[in-house]
Parts: structure tokens; sequence; C-alpha cells
């Protein structure tokens, strides 16, 4: 039967809706005529690539139009417009000059090589958006053309930190720079006495401010051993430390929160980093330190994970650490050393308790504020005689005092001037009890961590091996000076400098262990003191030191901790 002419063209019409629905289907809901978000298709995985380039390659579905950037920023629809291939060839992001040096740090202790003959990244972030409006994540991807990591790195971690310049650099808000904060504070009479006296570590600044109000949204990719990137997330950054803030070479902590997509960064750090409750290896994280070495920023970044490691088998706890090169918008950065931080999944993942309550530096750092009432009655023991066995007894049941002994012990043997009740001093307990775990016990225990300033740091004076670092750390920490009115605690004291000394730093095994140390981080850290040139603290002279240190020391605080400890109870 003839068909009529408005068949036709409907049987037309048909045919091309057929073949038009692959395109239109892609990224459009035919059910409301709207379009979904989707994101955009890189032809090119992240990573190194030893071939000197390539051209780069976006996609997205029929009708998207896709954007990008390559200096870190976020993409909209007022950026690059992707119309073929990007040409990925030589350096990539070189923001680093000497104008954003002097804005990064006050009374710089090392010069910054602000050339572009470093092995600098290609940052690319890319977004699609449709004829909507509808635009999908912003997808991050790092690129190392011309090199190897694994061969240019010895095997370390590569770490991209990837976040719009303005997190970083904007007056009000940028987090690494002095900005705002420091223009507000310069005309004071403490700018003037602190200049003055040149403590540019007690200067107030962008890069000093603290809080979530100073965390920004970036990018973290990894590549652990690899040429090829190992895990992608977002994620928040934040400037860290104390002394670390003041130097250009920042440290930095990486928060992970569901808001930035996945709650935790869920990988195996540390393989050594395993439960005391259940022996399995720690594979989540919600917060990780980037280190710069705190003290030995210039210097022996490893220092304090070093001597943590040696220390890990005493009763208190110690962070882990791996070195990472770090790239920050594409810049290199130099070496840091990235560890766990001290919280509360910190004490959960490591001994099964959920209601912690921790103290860093005498304030709450992590748990509920209503709680603090369980430090004050700590602290009200400071002012106790601890030599009447009633006290004593109370006394024991709110602290550990292995933990106690062991920690002092070791901040004693090591001679670190930076341990005070207000400063490098952290410990954590249980709110409530537990009778089934035996950390859930409502006692008080200690954690380690910034130890990098004693063992010859510098050859200051007070970190040297004849240094009577035990009078030194017992004045300045009012726990310590109330447990020693306990003969039996003297006594614990004593043996427990004793060990660490003949155990944990017994001579050979600190050289031998140091030695490794150096030869693992020793490339990193040459590589690094090409771009963050030192003032002339040497990473071999600091090993020679620590040597010099550790080789004498034992002999020294031994008597000195013989006398001071035990003579009265002879």
């Amino acid at each position: 039967m003839k068909k009529t002419r408005g068949e036709s063209i409907g049987i037309f019409l048909l045919i091309v809706c057929v073949l038009l629905l692959p395109a239109c289907s892609a990224g459009q809901n035919s059910k409301t005529n709207s379009y979904e978000a989707v994101n955009v298709v890189f032809s090119r995985e992240a990573g190194a690539c030893e071939d000197n380039g390539f051209v780069l390659r976006l996609s997205a579905p029929s009708g998207y139009t896709i954007f990008y950037t390559l200096d870190g920023s976020i993409p909209d629809e007022g950026s690059h417009k992707y119309r073929a291939g990007i040409r990925i060839k030589g350096n990539g992001n070189n923001w680093l000059t000497e104008e954003v040096i002097g804005d990064i740090s006050v009374g710089q202790q090392y010069r910054v090589d602000t050339t572009s003959d470093f092995m600098d990244a290609w940052i690319v972030r890319a977004v699609a958006y449709a004829p909507d409006g509808t635009c999908g994540d912003v997808v991050t991807k790092t690129y190392f053309p011309g090199m190897s990591l694994t061969d240019e790195f010895a095997d370390s971690m590569v770490i991209s930190i990837v976040t719009d310049p303005s997190n970083l650099f904007d007056y009000e808000s940028g987090i690494m720079i002095k900005g705002k904060s420091y223009d507000d504070w310069i005309g004071t009479e403490e700018a003037k006495r602190i200049l003055r006296g040149k403590e540019y570590w007690n200067v107030v600044a962008n890069y000093t401010q603290s809080g979530r109000e100073w965390e920004r949204p970036a990018s973290m990719e990894m590549f652990d051993g690899s040429d090829t990137v190992t895990i992608q997330q977002d994620c928040g950054i934040r400037v860290h430390g104390g002394i670390a803030r003041a130097v250009p070479r920042k440290t930095f902590r990486l928060y992970f929160r569901k808001s930035y997509g996945e709650k935790y960064l869920n990988y195996p750090l540390f393989p050594e980093n395993i439960s005391e409750i259940d022996g399995r290896v720690i594979d989540s994280y919600d917060c990780v330190v980037l280190r710069n070495g705190g003290n030995m920023s210039d210097s022996l970044v490893y220092k304090d994970g070093w001597q943590q490691m040696l220390l890990n088998d005493r009763d208190f706890s110690t962070q882990n650490i791996r070195p990472a090169v770090l790239y920050l918008n594409g810049e290199y950065w130099g070496v840091c050393a990235v560890n766990d931080r001290y919280n509360e999944k910190y004490i959960n993942d490591h001994y099964g308790v959920e209601d912690a309550l921790v103290i860093k530096e005498d304030e709450l750092s992590d748990g509920d504020e209503k709680n603090m009432y369980l430090y004050e009655e700590l602290k009200d023991f400071f002012d106790e005689d601890l030599s009447d066995p009633e006290i004593w007894e109370r006394f024991v049941n709110t602290v550990d005092i292995k933990s106690l002994s062991d920690y002092f012990a070791a901040q004693i043997y090591i001679a670190n001037p930076d341990c005070s009740i207000e400063k490098n001093t952290e410990l954590w307990r249980s709110v409530y009890v537990d009778e089934n775990n035996p950390y859930a016990d409502g006692r008080w225990r200690f954690m380690m961590f910034d130890t990098e300033s004693g063992s010859g740091c510098y050859g200051d004076d007070n970190a040297l091996y004849n240094f009577n670092s035990l009078d030194f750390i017992i004045e300045r920490n009012p726990i310590i000076k109330a447990a020693l009115r306990n003969e039996g605690f003297r006594k614990m004291l004593f043996y427990a400098i004793e060990e660490i000394g003949s155990v944990n730093f017994e001579f050979e095994r600190a050289e031998k262990t140091i030695d490794a140390w150096e030869m693992d981080w020793g490339k990193l850290i040459d590589q690094q003191n090409t771009r963050f040139i030192p003032s002339g603290i040497w990473p071999d002279q600091e090993v020679d030191r620590i040597k010099e240190f550790y080789i004498q020391r034992y002999d020294y605080i031994f008597s000195v901790a013989e006398d001071e400890l035990l003579e009265d109870l002879q």
C-alpha cells in the first residue's frame, strides 16, 4: 500500500532519532530533557613519561564544552576552552618567583633558587559544562614529561598537591603568605620587639593562622614508587607546625573528609603501622602530615622520625614516617617526612578506644571539651605529696606510670630542650572504662613527637651530650616533678634512662640505623638543597653531631641520673 507524504516524513524522523539516540542519551536525561553532570575523560593517566612530551586529549559527550586550566586554578566557563589537544612538554607551572618567596617568609633561614631548571610538573584541571550550565567534577591530573619518578627519586613516594592559587596567595585568605594578618600586626609594639630580636618564628601572618577556617580544598595525587598515579583524592590542606611555619618550605596537613569526597584516605601508608589490639595493618587515615623536618627543615628532615623509630618499643605512642617528594601546584617543593597525626582516630585504630581525650601542649587537641575536667583532675596532682602511699595509689590509677617514666626518660636521654608541658608534650586517656580493653582503663598515656631539637642539634649547648637535661626537663614538666617525690618512681625513671641508653640508643645500633636512613634519604635531601639552599648546616655535619652525641651520652647521663635520682635512696 502506498504511504502518504506525512507517513514518510514520520518514518524518516524516527530513523534519525534512532541514529542520534546514543549521542543524545550520553549526557542528557531524555525524560526531563535536562543534562547530567559528567566528568572530563583524559587520554592519558597522571604520571611521568620518559619521552619529552605528548599531546593530551580531553573528551566529554557531544554537546558538552570542556574548560581547563594549567595553573592549578579551578576551571569554569571563563577558563581556556578546549578545542584540540594540549601539548605537554618541558617545564610546567613555574610560579615560584623572588616576589613569591619574599611573601611566604620573614627572615628566611635559607636561600631559594627560583630558576626554571628544576623538575617542575604540568597541572591540568578540567571540567565539562552541559548546554544548560550543568557541570561535573573538576578532574585534576599531574604530568612529569621527560622524566622517570622512580629513577629520579629512588623509588620514593611522590605527592602532588594542587589547589587554586588564591588558596595559597590571596592577600586576605591565602594560607602560605604573610598577607593581611601580617600587615595588621606589623605596627604593634610586639611586632617591633620580635623583628628587632629576629624572632621570626613568632611573627604573626596568614601562615601562622590555624583552625578549620584556614583549611582550603585541594587535590592530592600519590605516586608510590611508580611512574603512574597510585591514588588521587580530594582533601583539605592547612599549614602545620610551630617554627615549621616560619620557613618558605612549609609543613602541611592533609584532611580527608566526606565533604571533599571520601571520609578517609584508604591506603596503607605505613606497612609497619600496626594496631596494638588486633595486629592488623592500619590502612585508613583522616589526617596526614607532610612535615618539612621542623628544626631540621634545612638539614636532616628525617631526624625526628629516626629517633622515634629507635623508641617504638617503649610505652608511649610514636609516629610512623616515610619520605615523599612534594610538588605544590606543579613546583618541585623538596622532600617531606610523611607521618600520621595523633588524634581520636589514631587512638581508636591503635588502641581500640573510641572516646579519647587528647591534650597537646596543655590544651585540648581532640575529644569533647566537656571532659576537660579529667585533665584538671590530673593537674591537681602537681601540687600533691606523691610520697604519701594513698595519694600515690590514686595517681597510679590516674596515670600509666610506665608510660610516664619511659616518655620522660627518652626526652631526658636525647636531651630535648623543646620538651615542656606547654611545648611538644601530648597525652591521652579513655573517657570511659572498658574492662575488656587494657587501654580503656581511664589512665593517661604519652605520645612522642618533634624530637629533632635534641641529640646535638646545631651544636647548641643545651643539646650536647653533656647537657643536664634531667634537671632542665623536670623543671619544665610539673607532672614528672611531682611523680619524683615518690621513691619508687625515682628508681623507675633511673632504670628507664639506663635501658634507653644501653638498648634503644646503644651506639652501634644508633650508628648503623642512621647510616641506613641517610642512605635512603640522602639523595632526596641533596636534591632539595639545590633549590632550598641551606645556610651551612649541611646534613653530613648533623649526622656527625648525632654520632658524637650518642657515643658519649650514656656515660654522662647515667652518672647524672645515678647521683640525682638514687643518691638519697642509698
